[in-house]
């Protein structure tokens, strides 16, 4: 049975230490960004959809269209035209955020290094005991890992910060 583990990274140079010697590095950091879109009225969320413009690296740049079925279709087109696209339907961001993801492999276990403005995040992935000895070999403790998503987890700390709501969590807003 897999099972899927978030920890927030306390000191990043070590991880990436422990993980080169442990495990294949599978992909250099990459920039990834997800923004969601809506109209004022939230009508696709309500509807229980989500139109989402996801870019991860420089060749892939994909929309997700998905239902409340969940049922995803995927769309490949230039970032602007999507963009001019959904807002002359109506729809504007609404939701987003962008990262660095570095990924790893342990066998059958991924592990994912996730580098967000406000925090680091490393997602271990695969087989429940090959996941639980993995923690423990990179000195982790499995009774700390989070359940909640980094967007949620964002909103925590900006709340904590003081600081405003904003759509996005861009690195060029809240840096670390």
């Amino acid at each position: 049975m897999d099972k899927f583990y978030r920890f927030e990274v306390k000191d990043k140079i070590k991880l990436i230490k422990d993980l080169e010697q442990l495990a294949f590095k599978e992909s250099d950091r990459t920039y990834h960004s997800n923004v969601i879109f809506d109209n004022e009225k939230k009508d696709v969320a309500s509807a229980g959809g989500r139109i989402r413009l996801r870019i991860a690296g420089i060749d892939d740049k994909k929309i997700n269209v998905q239902g409340e079925d969940k049922q995803r279709v995927d769309f490949q087109e230039a970032e602007s035209l999507i963009e001019e696209s959904l807002e002359e339907v109506g729809l504007e961001p609404a939701d987003g955020h962008e990262f660095y993801e570095t990924k790893w492999y342990l066998d059958d276990t991924s592990i994912a290094l996730d580098e967000f403005p406000f925090a680091d995040f490393v997602e271990i992935n695969g087989k429940e005991e090959d996941v639980e000895m993995l923690v423990k070999k990179l000195g982790m403790n499995i009774d700390e890992h989070l359940i909640d998503t980094p967007d949620d987890l964002f909103n925590v700390w900006r709340e904590k910060q003081g600081l405003p709501f904003k759509a996005y969590m861009r690195f060029s807003d809240y840096n670390k």
